[in-house]
């Protein structure tokens, strides 16, 4: 079992050729028709591939990266929906009855939100492809989210599972007031060939 990790670290595992997949808790892979058993997965190499790309495109360098955050369907716990539905008892005839079911979460995207030490352009930037979807936001507009209620940053801190972060990211959160209130965390591991690997559980 690996300890938090740093966005260097995770440079450090691509440059290696290291990189396995994250596991995510909700969902599953989707194929020409219809589901898998399998559970829903990213492979640690897109994502990479796509975080550099938008580090590429603004100048920055991995210092730069306070944290990547896995946020939205994928990661919310619990991994179910209630629904309530109303019919006849008896499909045409009978007294009313609710019906009630836990139908699981099954994501449309994967996202993920990187906090930079500066601000990207006005509202951050963003870039969506092959199902992973990068929402940016620099530390300013993440210290301004209450105050401008910028639900996007506010779950993200509530109910995101940070995957790669540094120090600088712990003393943002208690800055900005919000407490993570998910149960779920991330879990590394490296396989005997080195290759990094999470699950978030």
């Amino acid at each position: 079992m690996i300890d938090n990790l740093s966005f260097k670290d995770f440079v450090h595992y691509a440059q290696q050729a290291k990189l396995g997949r994250l596991n995510l808790p909700n969902g599953r892979v989707k194929r020409l028709l219809g589901y898998s058993k399998d559970s829903l997965f990213v492979k640690l190499t897109d994502l990479y591939r796509l975080i550099n790309s938008i580090v590429t495109m603004h100048g920055l360098i991995p210092e730069n990266i306070l944290a990547i955050i896995a946020v939205g369907s994928a990661v919310l716990s619990p991994g179910y929906r209630e629904v309530y539905i109303t019919r006849r008892k008896f499909i045409l005839f009978g007294p009313w009855v609710v019906d009630h079911r836990r139908v699981p979460i099954q994501p449309n995207d994967i996202d993920f939100l990187i906090i930079t030490d500066k601000n990207l352009g006005y509202a951050g930037t963003w870039l969506k492809k092959s199902g992973i979807h990068l929402v940016n936001r620099g530390i300013e507009q993440m210290a301004q989210c209450v105050r401008v209620h910028d639900t996007v940053s506010m779950r993200a801190l509530s109910e995101g599972i940070p995957i790669f972060f540094d120090e600088r990211m712990k003393s943002l959160s208690s800055k900005i007031g919000i407490k993570s209130k998910t149960p779920r965390k991330i879990y590394w591991n490296e396989n005997q060939e080195g290759h990094l690997s999470g699950s978030i559980n």
